[in-house]
């Protein structure tokens, strides 16, 4: 493990990736998304990923959650190898230990609110009465409690988003992982989901990576990596002004 020059230890950290390649093929060219990727998040730490579009942030995040495999290199998440687990296997860390709030939010229609925000709860077991219960409370947090009967087509784009938000919350994950958390919300709801993202990841056991281009929440991050062209060009440890 790449901890040379480092006080933390193994057991600090929540990720570990060390020279992830990942490629995909777009017509008859090989493009390279994640180029020798090292990077490390620590427990405790809400972590922040800005660049480019194109840069590789969500494909770096979506390894890190095991949704996309990589071709070489490391990735080890709360000390479990991804790439020594079968995908049944990686099902069943990600819905125990991750949750992801999806840039394009990936609600069910069908569903109502707290239905969709139940989810992660029923995959791991709880009885549907107690998880829609459990939803109803994650929903009055991100301000939509009078909203838990209804249809994700009933709700705006920022309302749509909350709900995203509260599910990938629900089922209280050791990682918490938002492509795009703020996206389609105002600097108000924007800044109340930050400060309830920046609480969970004061969880020592906890952390939180955040992929944005939001200069307006920069400054809840512990750290804040920019990417580049597949690449960890720089981390900083200074906090950004807003």
């Amino acid at each position: 493990m790449c901890l040379k020059g480092n006080t933390m230890t193994a057991k600090n950290l929540a990720v570990i990736c060390e020279g992830i390649i990942k490629r995909y093929v777009v017509g008859n060219q090989d493009f390279l998304a994640l180029n020798k990727v090292n990077f490390e998040v620590r427990t405790g730490e809400l972590m922040i990923i800005s660049g480019p579009s194109g840069s590789g942030k969500t494909t770096l995040i979506s390894v890190i959650a095991g949704i996309l495999n990589y071709e070489e290199g490391e990735c080890i998440i709360y000390d479990t190898h991804l790439n020594k687990m079968t995908e049944t296997e990686k099902l069943a860390f990600r819905a125990k230990n991750i949750g992801f709030v999806f840039q394009q939010f990936n609600l069910i229609p069908t569903l109502t609110v707290a239905e969709n925000v139940a989810i992660p709860l029923i995959i791991n077991g709880m009885e549907r009465h107690e998880a829609n219960e459990k939803a109803a409370i994650v929903l009055e947090k991100v301000g939509l409690g009078n909203r838990i009967n209804s249809s994700p087509r009933e709700l705006s784009g920022g309302q749509q988003q909350r709900v995203a938000i509260a599910r990938a919350i629900v089922h209280n994950p050791k990682m918490i992982v938002c492509d795009e958390p703020t996206s389609a919300l105002d600097s108000v709801n924007g800044h109340n989901i930050m400060t309830i993202l920046k609480d969970l990841s004061q969880d020592d056991s906890r952390a939180l990576i955040v992929v944005t281009h939001d200069s307006r929440v920069f400054s809840f991050a512990d750290r804040i990596a920019e990417m580049e062209d597949g690449k960890i060009i720089k981390i900083s440890t200074q906090k950004v002004s807003i």
